[in-house]
């Protein structure tokens, strides 16, 4: 992160802090593929709390709810996984209501990356949590069913990072992942950045744009 993003980061918190009610708070980071979104979300949980260490924040990764790998071979889409048809936007609406209810801890699965694969309940967003971050790409994407999403939010965020940067993040997050070189590439240029391209495109504007 950028020493200006970090200092816009503080201020953020502060922002959701002082307007912080008896209600739970609902904040969505969104942005394209590579943009920081976990990181930012991370930045801004550590914020929160070292702002104001008695309210408890929680995050919740959209990548959680990635369909596993049989059925996206079975629908023909192992080739596009990260693409918007490749989520349960359907199980994310749902529990983001949830949340929203505060009525009972709420488990929340993660997706193990270097397995690529769904861990189910692997948390709970506990009945304490005033803050929940919610990450993702397509959190604000204006195609149905993802508009649902939108009103359950209280606080919208995107983040803006030019093509060529993410294109050289995406391609060492592969390389990381123990893919050659060219078959980096190819996933960089034939899926990441056209869901990049649809991010930025088509994504409902955002309460707070931060520029990486």
């Amino acid at each position: 992160m950028l020493p200006n993003t970090l200092e816009s980061i503080q201020q953020l918190a502060r922002s959701v802090i002082q307007n912080l009610d008896n209600n739970r708070i609902i904040i969505a980071v969104a942005g394209a593929p590579g943009s920081g979104k976990s990181t930012l979300a991370e930045h801004l949980q550590t914020q929160i709390n070292q702002q104001k260490p008695e309210l408890r924040s929680q995050i919740v990764a959209m990548d959680g709810f990635h369909f596993d790998n049989n059925t996206l071979i079975n629908n023909g889409l192992i080739e596009v996984k990260g693409s918007p048809e490749t989520f349960d936007v359907q199980a994310l609406t749902k529990l983001i209501k949830r949340i929203r209810e505060k009525k009972e801890p709420v488990p929340v699965p993660i997706f193990d990356r270097s397995a690529e694969t769904v861990i189910p309940n692997a948390t709970f967003i506990e009945l304490s949590t005033k803050i929940v971050i919610v990450e993702g790409n397509y959190l604000l994407l204006q195609r149905s069913p993802w508009t649902n999403l939108r009103s359950l939010f209280d606080l919208s965020v995107f983040i803006h990072v030019s093509t060529s940067t993410l294109e050289e993040r995406l391609l060492q997050r592969w390389l990381g992942y123990g893919f050659s070189k060219s078959q980096a590439a190819q996933k960089v240029m034939n899926n990441d950045l056209v869901n990049a391209k649809l991010v930025v495109q088509s994504s409902y504007q955002a309460d707070i744009n931060l520029f990486i």
